[in-house]
């Protein structure tokens, strides 16, 4: 992943900044850096050759920072036991992210103690981790890797730590999939999830069941405590996952972690955003008003002043959409609903120094979006002050 060398302009746009709209301003950005914003028009300077960009009066906002996206197990695995090759996956799913308007993805792998899920296998999510490595420099947007740790499984913990020791996890989630809690609170929910979207047999999930059951009763909050202590020794990032109880919170809490993903009750939210830790939201969620497994709407959450973080969840192209559902709705002004998509990730995630804004002396990471017709449209991106995807303007 290039910067662009040089100097071009974006002018005539309508620049979206973490506390206003800019109308009709420009953007200077020179060797991959934004050097200037201003509402008056401006163009490159410099040789011949170096062009200038007009947005048409089209928004320009920050591209967005997508923390949870397990869109890489269905681009590798796109039906039960059906596999593509790993680069083919990367390289295709990286295309795909640059048209919705990602700039920076997390690529979210799952260890998980389901022998009958290979795409969450050890060994599998080891060499996805290792083949992101391997392909990161020649990828469109920038590509980073989000660890999700099953807490029943003590065989993922190694690993893991093997993995960060190397540099290879930039952020982790720890999560709890046994059924009577969190996500799953029934036993049809949790044989709904695996049977729909794995392909596994009943007998295999009941097995699954049993064996989280006891594990989680066993080993469950010391692989918990374990993960956590080892991500904060490697300097990386942890949330929680599916919190359900005020108490799940409070245990979070006090081991350090200050991001919780779709929690699925409102005292769990409250108790989050009391004790300032970061609530992150699926924008699939918020697109259709209503969660898929009839936990809280995420909507509702963000109407009612709670919610700090926008992620794909499982489908990068409801970024853009949702986030102008908040706006058309009147949930959030444009300017407040960016924020979570861009600047808020960039903020919790450590990268707020490098991206999440349009602001001099940051990366030139953008993202040009059309909504004057029957939905928004991504009309550009560029990495690093790169195009990396773009479609006709005319």
């Amino acid at each position: 992943m290039k910067a662009t060398k040089g100097e071009f302009s974006i002018y005539n746009a309508n620049i979206v900044t973490p506390d206003e709209v800019i109308k009709g301003g420009s953007v200077l950005i020179e060797d991959g850096k934004i050097s200037k914003i201003t509402s008056e028009k401006i163009t490159a300077a410099g040789s011949p050759g170096v062009r200038s960009v007009d947005a048409k009066g089209c928004y320009l906002m920050p591209g967005f920072i997508d923390i949870h996206s397990d869109v890489i197990e269905r681009e590798i695995e796109s039906r039960p036991g059906t596999f593509l090759s790993t680069n083919i996956a990367l390289l295709e799913l990286d295309k795909k992210l640059a048209a919705s308007g990602v700039t920076t993805i997390y690529h979210s792998v799952s260890f998980a103690d389901e022998i009958v899920i290979v795409i969450r296998s050890l060994d599998v999510v080891d060499s996805i981790i290792r083949e992101i490595k391997r392909l990161r420099d020649t990828l469109l947007i920038k590509t980073k890797v989000h660890t999700r740790y099953e807490v029943t499984y003590s065989g993922g913990l190694p690993e893991i730590e093997k993995l960060m020791s190397e540099g290879l996890v930039d952020f982790i989630s720890v999560m709890d999939h046994s059924p009577g809690q969190g996500q799953f609170k029934t036993e049809e929910q949790i044989r709904g999830y695996y049977g729909d979207r794995f392909g596994v047999d009943k007998k295999s999930i009941l097995d699954l069941i049993d064996r989280r059951m006891a594990l989680r009763e066993r080993v469950g909050i010391e692989n918990a405590v374990k993960m956590v202590k080892a991500a904060h020794a490697s300097k990386v990032p942890v949330a929680s996952h599916d919190d359900d109880t005020r108490e799940k919170v409070v245990f979070m809490r006090k081991n350090g972690i200050r991001i919780t993903e779709f929690p699925v009750s409102m005292e769990a939210v409250e108790e989050a955003a009391a004790a300032g830790i970061a609530i992150s939201l699926g924008s699939p969620n918020i697109l259709r008003g209503y969660s898929h497994n009839k936990n809280l709407s995420s909507r509702e959450l963000l109407k009612e002043g709670y919610g700090d973080i926008v992620c794909s969840d499982y489908i990068p192209s409801t970024l853009v959409h949702s986030m102008f559902v908040l706006k058309e709705s009147g949930i959030k002004t444009l300017s407040e609903a960016c924020r979570l998509y861009n600047y808020n990730p960039a903020k919790c995630l450590g990268l707020a120094g490098e991206c999440g804004a349009v602001s001099a002396g940051l990366d030139a990471d953008l993202v040009l979006i059309d909504n004057n017709g029957e939905i928004p449209r991504i009309l550009k991106t560029w990495v690093r002050g790169r195009e990396v995807y773009s479609i006709c303007m005319d």
